[in-house]
């Protein structure tokens, strides 16, 4: 699992930001008289920084010396954390910006993509009426994402610098219409095409702008590890922020013991691939294996694909949970999760039940 870089930012509770403010700048003095704020009114969070830590680490260790594993900005957030409780009886929602989430959060059993044949889209009603977000990397104009079920908010090109990450979004997308070919899918392009990672923040403000939307599942073939296991506060309120009909489903992971986040949520649809880990935190397992689905148009490290690739990876379990689960709501004009219990419960359906 790659872990990312601290971005030197922490997300709080817009409502205690200017308590935070004061701690950082007045008793702390790791934040400039010029620094920024930016927040998202629909999950009431605040993105403060840049953070001037380098004077602040080395003494903070001093007091901190049982906690000589964090650096950094980590080392801040726990610090915070603790004085804020100390001065007003609790703690406020409070996290450290990364850019560590990653589309296909493994890396060690994700694998290369392959060219592979088309794979036909059924001509049938399966999904009709069902609404699924997606947050993904921005799909490619593909005949298998016709604009009568894909509406993206911005579209990918492929040139010369395309990478097998710029293909993940369309791939996810592909495998949705396979099993769902009559519902629509709404794509946020929160993923960057070149790395296939964006920040927590960035997963924050793409998860509450579904908040107001019609969908009925969210599609997210993503994650991150916390790097003190620490459950990420920030991406919980966003997720609180969702309508509760809201069924979300999320990619598990393949290659760590540690939680993925936010699939790791009780409250989210935890998917790993057939076959792989069954840890306790992952709730249902799908084909994620030698999976076809549309892809580029585009060379790729020397490798020609002509719109279709196969792939591997817990991103394409999940994707596979939420069009089964799309398909079912329509045929048998269910809620997203009476359809889910329903297809745990099938003997003949390829999502199987790990753990509740």
């Amino acid at each position: 699992m790659r872990r990312g870089q601290p971005m030197d930012e922490l997300i709080v509770d817009s409502r205690h930001c200017d308590e935070v403010v004061e701690l950082l700048t007045d008793r702390l003095h790791v934040l400039p008289a010029d620094h920024h704020r930016d927040s998202d009114d629909t999950t009431d969070l605040t993105l403060i920084g840049p953070l001037e830590l380098d004077d602040y680490v080395p003494a903070a260790r001093v007091s901190y010396s049982d906690e000589t594993d964090l650096t950094g900005v980590d080392l801040l957030f726990y610090d915070v954390g603790r004085r804020f409780a100390d001065r007003h009886g609790f703690v406020p929602v409070l996290d450290r910006n990364s850019d560590d989430v990653y589309g296909n959060p493994q890396h060690k059993s994700v694998g290369p993509a392959y060219p592979a044949y088309p794979v036909p889209i059924p001509e049938t009603t399966d999904g009709q009426g069902v609404h699924i977000g997606v947050i993904d990397t921005a799909p490619t104009h593909h005949s298998d994402l016709p604009s009568s079920h894909v509406l993206a908010d911005t579209y990918y090109v492929p040139d010369e610098h395309a990478t097998l990450w710029a293909g993940h979004g369309t791939f996810v997308a592909g495998i949705i219409r396979q099993h769902a070919p009559a519902a629509i899918i709404h794509m946020r392009a929160g993923l960057a095409s070149d790395s296939g990672r964006c920040s927590r923040w960035q997963l924050v403000k793409d998860i509450g702008a579904f908040a107001g939307d019609d969908i009925q599942i969210l599609n997210l073939s993503l994650g991150f590890e916390t790097a003190d296991h620490a459950v990420p506060s920030s991406i919980a309120r966003a997720l609180s922020r969702l309508r509760p009909e809201v069924l979300v489903v999320a990619a598990a992971g393949n290659d760590h013991t540690d939680r993925v986040w936010p699939g790791a949520f009780g409250s989210v649809i935890d998917v790993g691939s057939t076959g792989g880990p069954s840890f306790a935190w992952i709730n249902a397992a799908a084909p994620g294996n030698d999976v076809r689905s549309a892809f580029l148009h585009a060379a790729i490290d020397g490798t020609s694909f002509g719109g279709y690739a196969s792939w591997r990876g817990t991103s394409f379990a999940a994707a596979f949970v939420s069009g089964s689960v799309a398909a079912r709501m329509s045929t048998a004009g269910v809620a997203a999760s009476d359809a889910y219990r329903l297809l745990l419960n099938d003997p003949d359906s390829m999502v199987a039940a790990l753990h509740a």
